[in-house]
């Protein structure tokens, strides 16, 4: 099965963050694919959804190669675990 693509498509090619990913990155699982594509800077915020292999990619042609099985794209090694998660102030 191809990987599900999640991006916005500049005209050079360029893959450009889109808003929504983590629901995105759901419904991909949920529809039973395995990994994703998706621009870079979405690339962590994709990594929280469990189940998943995240493939970040800045240019179409790198996404056709990998596609293609002519070259591979690096899968994202950062865990959802290593995110900053916000503080809350509980000043009570």
């Amino acid at each position: 099965m191809y990987p599900f693509l999640i991006a916005e498509l500049a005209l050079d090619g360029r893959l450009n963050p889109v808003s929504g990913v983590r629901s995105l990155t759901l419904f991909a699982r949920q529809q039973g694919f395995s990994s994703v594509i998706l621009p870079i800077d979405d690339a962590r915020e994709a990594a929280a959804v469990d189940g998943l292999t995240i493939y970040p990619a800045e240019h179409v042609l790198a996404v056709a190669e990998h596609i293609s099985g002519k070259k591979q794209l690096q899968r994202l090694t950062v865990w959802p675990e290593q995110h900053d998660e916000p503080e809350l102030d509980l000043d009570m």
